[in-house]
């Protein structure tokens, strides 16, 4: 077999990197005229590209190139009637030192680094590597190869090709030689321009625009063939951009948005080193905001003592005093400062205010209130006693459970003693601006904050052993505290295993839409951790306080009395405790959690 190499030209390609450690090579893909299997590439003159004219694969020296015959992940086949490639040396380089040859398989995996000591360009900074399809001719037919090139003559004349002869200042373009005869040999080509100062050529036919103007570029074969073409350089379109910066203040990013990325001084680290400090928009800001990191998503600030308002995240001043900006709406340029008749430059600060907080206790007891189910008991704390008891532990908002009578639901006037005695003890206590009680097993909220809305809410009905359990409900308020609205929940669930995890469900499905701030107490008797975390623990709840005492007795696999919060960003859980009140009248415990409500 007759062996059929195309020698390479010389390439020059200039490279501006950000990182002068970090080596890159670029390889071109030579087909030497033949076709692609797909649609993904095409043919022109002797080189593959894309469809959208690039022509060149960008690796780092340190990078692996799998299969040789690809150009970003795009696989291709090389085919050409009588022709076919030797299999273990599909590709080959020339290195141009020594006019050697190096082949490569595109079924095997090739460092880059080997590549480069192969070829010779070690130390080339910035080398571009050739790989060329080696197709040899098919000579196992027997036959004439009716595609073979007839035998080499000199050329009879050169054109430069191009694909267009106007360009704008700093931009490049690429230009061609071509042979008549489509057989003539290739020659060495001299490229030069008639004027440098308005663009210049380089050794392989790349033309850079300098300033305006007309200038006469030629090309000139070594045996003294000419051809020659105009080219008009255009002055470069300005572009006006905004630059920001983005001005943490020296706060620091939540650990929600990648521990790879922190905040240092005024600037967006990122493993270290400065990424992100300005951007240039020719019209409009990302869709996602001013506060954006690579298209990953917002930027959460976080600041002890502070707080960032929404729909006002970003200021121009820092004292936040001057123009805000929301990170979820899209501003043109114009909206921060007059881009169309110059660049500027925009600092944004984090909109940071002092946060006002309020610290409350916040309770829940079932006390047992006249019902410890014996008639031979003395079944009631005094109301004083009840009452001090929430004074002398500055309770400012409490869940109560059972808080009825014994005989409650035989008769209207029990029902009525109970509800009185409840308003007695919230009077008594400063929780008497507002208050609401469930008319079934009786459940009750005490509050010295008023409620802007309240509301009872069913839990499922529910069967144990056949019989329908206790009906259960949920009482809902909504409470302003320092100037949040929170969501507040009491409610008692069943001990039968069944109704419990079922009432778990349901307060879960109710409590899960909720925008607000969330606080939930509740009697959840034998309610299993299991069901916590299930159900209310993926929508973000914490617990806040705990308390797993019955009877006296620790049952840890359970969840018996508990405040559960969901911040949202508003609540803090500062401390709890339990206080042993009542065994006598109870089988609960007052469980107290202390929480700092911010803005």
């Amino acid at each position: 077999m007759k062996k059929k190499i195309l020698f390479l030209s010389i390439i020059f390609v200039s490279l501006f990197m950000i990182n002068v450690n970090a080596k890159e090579v670029q390889i071109y893909f030579y087909a030497e005229g033949g076709k692609t299997s797909t649609q993904d590439f095409k043919i022109s003159s002797d080189y593959v590209t894309y469809k959208d004219g690039t022509n060149y694969a960008t690796y780092k020296d340190t990078d692996t190139v799998k299969v040789l015959n690809s150009i970003k992940g795009h696989k291709f086949t090389l085919k050409k009637s009588g022709t076919y490639q030797v299999f273990g040396k599909e590709w080959y380089a020339m290195n141009d030192s020594n006019n050697k040859y190096y082949y490569f398989n595109e079924s095997k995996s090739y460092k880059m680094a080997t590549i480069i000591s192969k070829l010779g360009l070690t130390k080339d900074p910035y080398p571009v590597i050739s790989l060329f399809a080696n197709w040899d001719e098919d000579d196992n037919t027997g036959g004439t190869n009716i595609d073979a090139p007839a035998t080499p003559v000199n050329a009879k004349s050169i054109k430069i090709t191009a694909t267009k002869q106007t360009i704008k200042a700093k931009e490049k373009l690429n230009l061609k030689v071509t042979y008549s005869p489509t057989n003539s040999k290739k020659e060495t080509i001299t490229w030069t321009s008639s004027d440098k100062k308005i663009a210049t050529v380089s050794t392989s036919g790349v033309v850079t625009g300098i300033k305006e103007g007309t200038v006469t570029i030629t090309a000139k074969s070594s045996r003294g063939l000419t051809s020659s073409i105009k080219i008009k350089v255009e002055k470069a379109s300005k572009i006006n951009y905004v630059r920001i910066r983005y001005s943490l203040n020296g706060g620091s990013l939540s650990s929600s948005h990648g521990k790879n990325i922190s905040a240092k001084n005024d600037y967006i680290y990122n493993n270290g080193k400065i990424d992100v400090n300005s951007f240039s928009y020719g019209n409009y800001l990302p869709s996602s905001g001013l506060a954006n990191y690579n298209n990953k998503g917002f930027i959460n600030i976080t600041k002890k003592g502070y707080y960032v308002p929404s729909g006002a995240e970003w200021n121009t001043k820092k004292d936040g005093s001057g123009k805000s900006y929301s990170q979820t709406k899209v501003y043109k340029d114009s909206d921060l400062c007059d881009a169309s008749k110059k660049d500027c430059t925009v600092t944004l600060y984090a909109n940071w205010k002092k946060e006002q907080t309020v610290t409350i206790n916040l309770a829940t007891f079932n006390i047992g209130f006249f019902n410890c189910g014996s008639s031979s008991k003395k079944c009631s704390p005094s109301k004083s006693n009840f009452t001090n008891l929430i004074k002398n532990n500055k309770i400012d908002v409490i869940g109560l459970q059972e808080a009825r009578t014994k005989d409650y639901f035989k008769s209207s006037a029990n029902k009525e003693k109970s509800n009185k005695t409840i308003r007695e003890i919230g009077s008594g206590a400063g929780l008497n601006n507002s208050y609401i009680i469930a008319p079934s097993n009786v459940n009750a909220i005490l509050s010295k904050y008023k409620f802007s809305s309240k509301n009872y809410i069913s839990l499922s009905s529910c069967k144990s052993d056949g019989k329908t359990v206790e009906a259960r409900a949920v009482e809902k308020v909504v409470l302003r505290i320092n100037g949040v609205d929170i969501s507040y929940y009491n409610t008692h669930l069943d001990y039968h295993p069944n109704c419990a995890t079922q009432h778990m469900k349901d307060l879960a499905n109710i409590v899960k839409s909720d925008p607000n701030p969330t606080i939930i107490t509740a009697d959840f008797n034998y309610v299993s951790p299991n069901n916590y975390n299930k159900y209310l623990k993926p929508l973000g709840f914490k617990v806040a306080a705990h308390d797993t005492k019955l009877y006296g007795r620790e049952n840890n696999n359970s969840y018996m009395d508990s405040v559960f919060i969901k911040s949202n960003g508003h609540i803090d859980i500062s401390s709890s405790k339990t206080i042993v009140a009542y065994s006598k009248y109870s089988d609960h415990n007052l469980v107290i959690a202390k929480l700092i409500i911010k803005k």
